[in-house]
């Protein structure tokens, strides 16, 4: 039941940053006049240089943590005593949204890395980098915390 359950969740956080990430980087002329609108600012303005790139290294960072479990899910369900219990389906729903958070705590650091230097972050490879990262963190979570 717990499996079946966080597949389905796992599967739509997938879904979802997926959809997301698509529509960030195809859309992202209509993304940035969506900010310039919602925070009634210019294009020069520090919400609309580094939102889409928050944006991306969030669902990246939710992306690599999702993916990760279920590729971990399917691999510790083939195991010959492979016990699923409801600790692995708690770090499972964790997972996700803390590869989000840490995608966001990129972005941001690398955000003020370029506010400092002065680069643009509407350039499509530099706010590329955080989303790039964020997706490793989030793909290495488990083992990070060595909960594998």
């Amino acid at each position: 039941l717990y499996r079946n359950r966080l597949t389905l969740y796992l599967a739509a956080w997938v879904a979802l940053a997926v959809t997301s990430l698509a529509a960030r980087y195809l859309l992202q002329t209509e993304l940035i006049t969506l900010l310039e609108e919602l925070f009634w600012v210019g294009r020069d303005s520090i919400w609309v240089q580094f939102g889409p790139m928050t944006i991306g290294a969030f669902f990246a960072g939710a992306l690599g943590a999702a993916s990760s479990v279920l590729l971990n899910m399917q691999r510790h369900g083939a195991q010959e005593h492979g016990y699923f219990d409801r600790k692995y389906g708690l770090r499972g729903l964790l997972l996700p949204i803390l590869g989000a958070l840490f995608g966001v705590v990129i972005a941001l650091i690398w955000a003020a890395v370029c506010y400092f230097v002065d680069l643009d972050g509407l350039d499509i490879w530099i706010s590329s980098l955080p989303a790039l990262l964020a997706f490793l963190v989030g793909f290495g979570q488990e083992w990070l915390y060595g909960a594998r």
